[in-house]
């Protein structure tokens, strides 16, 4: 079976003289879930696993993911014209290490440099350059030839209450300025979707089953830059944070806004912070790379935080025992399926107080389909379950 897409992809290298084209698994966040947006590896090759990266070139065309999705990658790859690349370690960067062993003296590798991080650039940099490969890092080749690509969701914002969060806003900015006094940064980049999320005590539904929303921010000690789809604020939320000392601009803004940080210094993470931002800072800007303020700072849970996770628990506990006695009650008497008991323990999620929805696709398989890693039960393969053998629910509720 041919692959269009692979032809086109092709055509596009070779009018932008690139040897071979990378595309990660990952939006501009260098985020685990995404906008389907962002879902061009999947465009392209069929894989539907979160954890993959695919390395195009004229002859060949290859996907690395790890072991969770050998299976599954074999059989949605199958008649894509792209081969399963087994990963061995996925504390190394073997896709880089392949093109740095196969590409010749002098190629060019494309990347769109927005999806990948400073580190994983100078990955790339570094096993490169004993070959004197380079890297055209601002390629986007995929955009001028998805027909019909889905739009990233503009779903209004919302505020998450202090009294869940336990630190306001002001408290937390004062929190970030602290250590960055201590770091000797006057400006500090936040951009893992997560971590805005908690900074700002708001939340979203850009992305499915996470409840954040498309943002960057730029902390000085004057002013919070927030960088969002205006449309996405409410009113009365945009005149809460402006209250708090935070300015709002457009989400597309934050490349202008960093180039114009002249002569003075930034701090920023480079696992979290793309290529293209890094790249706009000028010169004159001093960069700081360390590990992002905000991560640390959530990650120590507050007295409130730790409480109401508490109660979470209790609140997920009743659900899931409440199903597993519904399951022991109905087994045998009524047809249950891997589909109609995903869909009972959502229910019983539901009918729980403060419930917001899934956390992702329940996994949910009988016998031998517990046997496939991320098992993703359809109408095709749904299963009926009876009183004898295993049953596996993986499950998660917001």
């Amino acid at each position: 079976m041919s692959n269009n897409k692979l032809t086109q992809l092709r055509a596009a290298m070779a009018s932008a003289g690139v040897d071979a084209y990378i595309i990660p698994n990952t939006d501009s966040h260098q985020s685990e879930y995404f906008s389907q947006y962002y879902r061009s590896l999947t465009w392209l090759s069929g894989f539907t696993g979160s954890n993959g990266t695919l390395v195009i070139t004229q002859e060949f065309g290859g996907l690395w993911t790890d072991g969770r999705y050998f299976l599954q990658a074999n059989q949605e790859l199958a008649g894509s014209g792209i081969e399963l690349q087994k990963m061995i370690d996925q504390t190394k960067p073997e896709y880089i290490e392949w093109a740095a062993l196969n590409l010749p003296n002098g190629a060019k590798v494309g990347i769109d440099g927005r999806l990948f991080s400073i580190s994983q650039y100078q990955s790339m940099q570094h096993f490169f350059a004993t070959k004197s490969i380079s890297v055209v890092a601002d390629l986007d080749l995929i955009d001028g030839l998805w027909e019909g690509r889905p739009a990233v969701k503009a779903k209004e914002i919302f505020e998450h209450d202090v009294k869940y969060a336990g630190k306001s806003r002001v408290d937390k900015i004062a929190l970030v300025r602290k250590n960055m006094a201590r770091l000797g940064a006057e400006n500090y980049l936040v951009t893992a979707l997560d971590d805005i999320g908690w900074f700002f005590n708001i939340r979203g539904s850009d992305v499915s089953y996470n409840p954040v929303t498309y943002a960057f921010a730029v902390v000085n000690i004057h002013k919070v830059h927030l960088f969002i789809q205006s449309s996405k604020v409410p009113a009365a939320i945009k005149a809460r944070l402006e209250d708090d000392g935070i300015q709002l601009h457009e989400y597309d803004a934050i490349q202008a806004h960093l180039a114009s940080l002249e002569n003075t210094s930034i701090l920023l993470s480079a696992g979290q912070t793309n290529y293209a931002l890094y790249s706009a800072l000028p010169e004159s800007c001093t960069i700081k790379i360390d590990s992002s303020i905000v991560q640390c700072l959530k990650g120590r849970k507050n007295a409130t935080e730790q409480e109401w996770l508490r109660k979470v628990m209790v609140k997920d506990g009743v659900a899931v025992s409440r199903f597993i006695k519904w399951v022991e009650d109905n087994i045998g008497k009524n047809k249950i399926t891997e589909l109609s008991a995903s869909k009972r323990l959502h229910e019983f999620r539901a009918e729980q107080d403060l419930f917001v929805g899934d956390s992702f696709p329940a996994i949910s398989s009988y016998r031998g389909n517990g046997a496939i890693i991320h098992y993703k039960v359809s109408e095709a393969s749904d299963t009926e379950l009876h009183p004898n053998g295993i049953y596996l629910i993986d499950s998660g509720g917001q």
